[in-house]
């Protein structure tokens, strides 16, 4: 009698080991939820990017791993000097430079400029183009290579006036 008292109470005690482990390990794993959602990270502050292709790093100043676009809303995590994490899952981290940001929704729009040009060369040759089309200038018949052998040009120039009305430069002899 006692040898199946102590071989059942054997059994009970490693039934027990065995249903109590695993009570245990879901205990720890409630308790490793509660820990995870008491330190999911909050969102600092949200705002737009404000270029045109904005590369996403790995770390500060490391290697880019993908781009995100003008207007595109991203939210910041963490700040290391000018740099910015705006991914929520800290085993891939995504930095981006917070000078590249701007805080408001429309702050990104890019504005139409409408200022004239200070390049005076583009000007200058904008109005000769322009003059050249509003004046043809009509020869008089005196300058016709048919008239005439030649007519002589304000610079010194010998020519005389197709009857397709171009000029035709004479050599010099």
């Amino acid at each position: 009698m006692k040898k199946s008292t102590l071989g059942w109470g054997t059994a009970g005690i490693i039934v027990l080991g065995i249903f109590g482990s695993g009570d245990d390990n879901t205990s720890r794993n409630n308790s490793n939820n509660e820990e995870a959602q008491s330190s999911v990270e909050e969102v600092i502050e949200s705002k737009y990017i404000n270029t045109n292709t904005l590369n996403i790093r790995d770390k500060p100043n490391g290697n880019v791993v993908a781009k995100l676009g003008r207007g595109e809303k991203v939210d910041i995590y963490e700040k290391k000097g000018n740099w910015v994490r705006i991914s929520l899952n800290s085993t891939s981290p995504q930095w981006i430079s917070e000078k590249l940001l701007c805080e408001t929704e429309d702050c990104f729009k890019q504005k139409t400029r409408t200022s004239k040009s200070h390049n005076y060369q583009a000007l200058k040759s904008q109005s000769n183009h322009l003059e050249s089309k509003k004046s043809k200038k009509y020869y008089d018949t005196d300058c016709s290579c048919a008239v005439v052998d030649y007519c002589v040009g304000p610079r010194g120039g010998h020519y005389c006036i197709t009857s397709g009305g171009n000029k035709r430069y004479k050599p010099r002899y």
